[in-house]
């Protein structure tokens, strides 16, 4: 029996063989010579015969001596021509294919994968499509370009810079109190700091990961997506160029009149004069502690005292209403801001060798007179092959950067708010403005040997110095040894330091040291506070370490192909803080003088006692250690088929109280079928059409959970005693937020590759996610304190949608147009929730609630039902108990969350951009649409609680209720006898200041010319960002992107030239 098998596997193995022919042969380049892998080699028949390796060879059998093929990759011209077997191999070239497409290698930063034969989701966006746009930093330049990522702009209050974004998201949010931000790669691992500090002109590329298959590589921190950002490096067997670039940036002074939150002056004192006859700040007045008063209710005063007469009392007035503080602001708060970018490099290669080599220098003057930014950046990267198995790379990136913040913004203006503040005189002088104390007190403190105790912006701005000092030092080591052909290991090491320092400095005559010295400052006239400068400093500092051990083995069949990776990764990030405040500080001798009694109750002026705020000191450590194993592979099988998948490990000192509970495995599983390569796919107008299928799950953390008790060190302020305050109490069930993500997609290419794009629709659900519950306050713990936390795993998450690409050729030639359309579609919402405490109402009201809520979205916003104004007094139409009433705090009372509307939701399901370019010659034009649908924004109006209060105005006050009839045209209330905080709510989070914020607007315009002459290229260009709404639905004058921003994105120009020499 045993001959007998052996006999038929014998005569099994040597059938085929017979009458066999060989073919083999290598690939390469027809202009650099250096070998092509991953090249088809197939019949006409679409039948896959060889895949090169890495070294360019192929290799297969026949049964024909002589057979007619086909090679094709993308980015090189398709090749047909006749092999014959049992002769010499030969080297067969391939050129380069000089149209629209070129092979596209996405960076998962842990391997680089063709995108056309990759299972999972990417974003891919080159060099040149980053450079389109002109900003300091990476991430602005990637608004409008990927159809999956979101820029949430909703808690901006001082919007002058269009690329201040605040929160992003790719395909939707997967967490309740984790980040919700992507997880940032830079040259293959984690960035700990700030993106923004690297320089984008050293950038390459950037690829988006977006799903399972994708970023699950990245496992427990890859839930919310990843952004791969790959920096530029040298090429093998090229001649070394030196690159300049250059680009000025100017921006005009913000829109200060943008914001209805502003009372023009004369309606302001009009209020002001009915609130003053009506004895609302008699109490103000007559305060012993001299409280801050208005310059028009001090007159009003001063005229019913009389001390100044009526002619002088209008005449004063008068001005008041011809002064506006936005006018004032524009003239000596706001410039136009430049920003200037250089940026030198130098890159080539040898044979055994590569380099890259830049410098950079920004320099930037804010809007803000004292704002200012300097960034100076260092990078270096090499390659080298000692050997031919063996390659090395060593890469130093340094910057260093200061960001004065000296300036003052109108947002920025302590005090008493009023529109008719003056900041300065005819003659130059600076103007006070009342803060803490009447201008008449203030302007006395002198006579009573005090030191002058008013606040005089334009003066106070110059007595300060706010700097943020930041460096950052990155080594990137590695080394590859190619085993084999298909056999390779890879050892990589990654160091990041971070060291940040931010300084104030108040000098002694600022406003905050004479306040302190003249309210500690006795009958006798001794002084408890020194009368010197303060300086308060906080230091961080930050230590990445990365190690990783990863082997690569990659085979190639006759036909099919097997990549595969596994390894293991080692990381320890450290950041350790600290900060202090001395009083009495002498820049000079560096002494300060802290020794003062915090405990004492010191009589103040103008009356009263209480202790001297003790100086702040702080220190703080976190160590978070991360352990992964992991595993990736795919499998390609005849050119048809490629399935993928994924296995990985990551473990956390913060999870767990035993070692397996510190771990969770995450995992994923992809499919890709190229139906082109089928039988039955034979039309001459598909070029590619691929269908992709993955499934996966990846996952995300807190870094403020703990398994363990955590405990925060103070010192007490009476008694100067050490104490402990428990921070975290633990949760030894803590565990990993896990995030699961189903991704079906279809890639297609027509009609000569003139249209192509990709159609993805995914399912995104996360469980397990943290949330800090109610705690019995008997067992001496309370989560209401910003620095206590309690966290649970107790919420689910479901988000699905929709992302399409399109690209189209529309002319090619001498003319050439392309456009590029993107659109996302994605719809979240609760499924699971354990209401583990009582939240108010009205916070289901407000722009960005984030108040979980069964079946809804994360970002829904509910408003209070408007039954319009009552037509006898203009009050809001309430019914309590059935009944109509105006008695707004019982209605308050009793509202429950079921007595609300919903609104809808404040970020945008539905979003995206058509680019279109032209280019004629060496011009070229490109313009950049976007849009944003089905969102909904709550507008600001009058508050008349904070009008009467504290001086925050609104224009609506103007359209206010003011007699019957009046209802039928607006619906702002009247201007109450009394203040009523609840009949403002009733307004003010009422559907009726809901607005659509669907729109459209021109991101920006790019026009370059590119010019060339023997050994030299020139690229000069003009860029404009930031053009402005052209529609949308709502009829307010306001951003719906920026619904509480004091100003909108103020447009810029940018005007640069890059030159090449070779």
């Amino acid at each position: 029996m045993k001959r007998i098998f052996i006999w038929c596997i014998m005569h099994l193995f040597a059938y085929p063989c017979s009458g066999q022919y060989h073919f083999a042969g290598r690939v390469i380049s027809s202009t650099e010579g250096t070998p092509l892998p991953d090249v088809y080699i197939s019949l006409k028949t679409n039948q896959v015969l060889a895949v090169t390796d890495s070294l360019g060879t192929f290799r297969f059998t026949n049964a024909e001596k002589s057979i007619a093929v086909i090679m094709s990759k993308v980015g090189l011209l398709r090749k047909e021509l006749i092999l014959s077997g049992n002769s010499t191999a030969v080297d067969i070239e391939m050129e380069e294919l000089t149209t629209e497409l070129q092979e596209v290698t996405v960076s998962t930063g842990y391997q680089h994968l063709s995108k056309e034969r990759a299972t999972g989701s990417f974003t891919y966006i080159d060099n040149e499509l980053l450079n389109r746009s002109v900003s300091t930093d990476i991430i602005g330049r990637l608004e409008g370009i990927v159809g999956s990522l979101q820029f949430d702009r909703r808690g901006i209050n001082n919007a002058g810079n269009g690329n201040d974004y605040r929160g992003l998201r790719i395909r939707g949010i997967g967490t309740l109190n984790a980040s919700t931000g992507p997880l940032i790669i830079l040259d293959n691992f984690p960035f700990e700091g700030d993106v923004n500090s690297v320089n984008p002109n050293d950038i390459e590329a950037v690829s988006i990961l977006k799903d399972a298959a994708a970023a699950s590589i990245w496992g427990a921190k890859a839930g919310n997506g990843v952004i791969v950002i790959t920096t530029k490096s040298g090429k093998y067997n090229s001649p070394s160029t030196l690159s300049f670039s250059t680009n000025l940036t100017f921006q005009p002074i913000p829109d200060l009149y943008y914001s209805d939150a502003f009372l023009e002056s004369a309606a302001f004192i009009e209020v002001e004069k009915y609130l003053y006859d009506t004895k609302f700040f008699q109490n103000s007045i007559n305060d012993p502690n001299r409280g801050a008063l208005t310059p028009a209710v001090e007159l009003w005063n001063q005229y019913d005292k009389g001390i100044i007469s009526r002619e002088e009392l209008d005449n004063q007035l008068a001005t008041y209403k011809n002064t506006d503080l936005r006018r004032e602001a524009e003239k000596y708060l706001y410039r136009r801001s430049l920003n200037a970018q250089y940026s030198l490099r130098s890159t080539g290669g040898g044979k055994k060798y590569k380099y890259f080599v830049s410098g950079g220098y920004d320099k930037n003057m804010d809007n803000i007179i004292g704002n200012n930014f300097e960034r100076y950046s260092l990078n270096f990267s090499n390659h080298f092959t000692p050997l031919k198995f063996v390659e090395v790379t060593a890469g130093l990136a340094y910057t260093r950067s200061k960001r004065q913040q000296n300036g003052i913004g109108l947002g920025d203006i302590k005090g008493k708010k009023y529109p008719y503040a003056a900041l300065q005189d005819d003659l130059g002088n600076a103007l006070a403005i009342p803060y803490n104390h009447s201008l008449s007190f203030a302007e006395n403190a002198v006579n009573e040997g005090l030191l002058n105790w008013e606040y005089k912006p334009l003066e106070d701005r110059g007595l300060m110095s706010n700097t943020n000092n930041a460096s950052e030092f990155r080594i990137n080591l590695g080394a590859r040894i190619d085993l084999s052909n298909a056999l390779a290991v890879d050892l990589k090491y990654y160091s990041q330091q971070t060291v940040t320092g931010e300084k104030n400095l108040n000098l002694k005559d600022s406003y905050k040291v004479r306040d302190l010295v003249n309210r500690y400052t006795n009958s006798n006239m001794t002084r408890a506070f020194p009368y010197n400068d303060i300086l308060n400093v906080v230091n961080s500092e930050g230590s990445s370490n990365n190690l990783r051990t990863q082997i690569s083995y990659n085979p190639i069949f006759n036909r099919s192909k097997l990549n595969f990776i596994s390894g293991i990764e080692l990381r320890e990030h450290i950041t350790t803080t600290s900060g202090f405040e001395l009083y009495g500080y002498n820049s000079q001798l560096l002494t300060y003088n802290n020794l003062i009694d915090y405990t004492t109750l010191y009589p103040t002026r103008p009356l009263g006692t209480a202790r001297i705020p003790q100086p702040n000191f702080a220190t703080g450590k976190l160590i978070d250690r991360f352990y992964s194993s992991y595993m990736n592979s795919s499998y390609d099988f005849k050119g048809k088929y490629i399935l993928s998948g994924s296995l990985r490990w990551d473990a956390s000192n913060l999870l767990g109280v035993k070692t397996n509970q510190r771990g969770v495995p995450l995992w994923s599983a992809g499919m890709l079928w190229k139906l082109k390569n089928e039988p039955f796919m034979k039309s001459e107008k598909v070029d590619e059409l691929d269908l992709r299928v993955t499934v996966g799950q990846s996952g995300n953390l807190n870094k403020l959970a703990t398994a363990l008790p955590s405990i925060r060190y103070l010192t007490d302020a009476l008694t100067g005693l050490p104490k402990a305050v428990v921070r975290n109490p633990g949760n030894p069930q803590l565990r990993w937020e896990k995030v699961m993500t189903t991704n079906l997609a279809l890639d297609f290419s027509l009609f000569n590759r003139r249209v192509s794009g990709t159609f993805e629709y995914y399912i995104k659900s996360s469980s397990d996610l943290l949330g800090s519950p109610l705690i019995d306050p008997t067992v001496g713990y309370k989560t209401d304190d910003s620095f206590m936390l309690f966290l649970i795993n107790y919420a689910g998450l479901r988000a699905q949608g929709a992302d399409l690409e399109i690209n189209t050729l529309n002319a090619r030639g001498t003319v050439r147009w392309q456009t590029t359309l993107l659109t996302g579609f994605v719809r979240s919402k609760v499924t699971r929730y354990e209401q583990v405490g009582v939240s108010s109402v009205l916070s289901y009201t407000y722009n960005i609630s984030q108040n979980p809520i069964l079946n809804r979205s994360l970002d829904a916003i509910f408003s209070i039902p408007w039954n319009g104004l009552n037509p006898q007094n203009g009050d809001p139409i309430v019914n309590v108990e059935g009944k109509p009433s105006d008695n707004f705090t019982a209605y308050f009372n009793s509202l429950k969350l079921d007595d609300l509307t919903y609104s809808g939701v404040t970020i945008p399901p539905t979003f995206g951009s058509v680019r279109n370019t032209v280019s004629y010659k060496a011009l070229s034009l490109s313009i950049n649409l976007t849009w944003k649908a089905g969102y909904v924004f709550r507008k600001n109006s009058v508050n008349y609680y904070d009008l009467f209060s504290s001086g925050s105005g609104h224009s609506d006050f103007a359209k206010r209720w003011v007699k019957p009839g009046d209802e039928y045209s607006t619906d702002v209330p009247s201007m109450p006898a009394a203040l009523n905080l609840h009949r403002d709510y009733v307004y003010l989070y009422s559907e009726a200041l809901v607005e659509s914020g669907d729109h459209i607007r021109i991101r920006d315009i790019n026009i370059a010319c590119d010019l060339k002459h023997k050994a030299r290229q020139m690229k000069v260009f003009l860029y404009a960002d930031n053009l402005g709404i052209i529609w949308k639905k709502t009829k307010s004058d306001r951003d719906p992107d920026y619904p509480i921003a004091l100003f909108p994105p103020t447009k810029s120009v940018s005007l640069g030239v890059k030159v090449d020499l070779n």
